[in-house]
């Protein structure tokens, strides 16, 4: 529990710091987001939506997130909210109208609603047993293509964008259970688009 703990502490220490960044652009409030964000399965929900900011030199992007999993899917409804942020190392500019952000990692901080989750682990199971927390620490891998004709260091264009994420949860069961869990079971792809104001 203390190292989920330390992991949410230097998450908030990162988001804070871009949410300074954020405070430094004109005409724009740290606490508007920027852009909205679509985005199809991942962690967070088969549908989930968020707004979204950039940090001043496009290197930070903070999202807050709603995510939806409808009972036809899992049995219940499931109602997840999600802090984010992502770093983007570089961008390569790939001609007037695209830009292409490979490799991006970040890291989420999702809770999902519901009496069936407990916050910590209940110690009637043994350590092995698959368990479900609200609170998960998701870490991902991202690529972003921008397309727009202002394709500009500070302009904020529409884009795609596709991540690859797990959860602590499904590191600790893949750890803990390697002969029941492959790589492929831990790991999941979204597929999302993003509208700027």
């Amino acid at each position: 529990m203390k190292r989920c703990w330390l992991v949410f502490v230097c998450l908030a220490v990162g988001l804070g710091t871009a949410f300074a960044e954020l405070d430094a652009q004109p005409h724009s409030p740290w606490y508007l987001p920027q852009h909205i964000k679509v985005q199809f399965a991942g962690n967070v929900g088969v549908f989930s939506i968020a707004g979204s900011r950039f940090s001043q030199n496009k290197h930070w992007e903070s999202d807050f997130s709603y995510g939806y999993v409808p009972k036809s899917v899992a049995g219940v409804d499931i109602h997840t909210l999600a802090l984010k942020g992502n770093y983007y190392p570089w961008s390569w500019r790939l001609n007037d109208k695209y830009r292409l952000y490979p490799g991006y990692v970040g890291v989420g901080l999702n809770y999902t609603f519901g009496a069936q989750y407990n916050t910590i682990f209940d110690k009637k199971y043994p350590k092995t047993y698959y368990q479900f927390l609200p609170l998960q620490i998701a870490p991902l891998l991202g690529i972003r293509l921008d397309h727009g004709k202002k394709l500009t260091s500070t302009a904020v264009s529409p884009g795609v964008y596709l991540e690859v994420a797990t959860t602590h949860m499904y590191l600790i069961h893949y750890i803990n259970n390697p002969d029941f869990l492959s790589v492929t079971d831990i790991f999941n792809v979204a597929l999302g688009v993003r509208i700027p104001f």
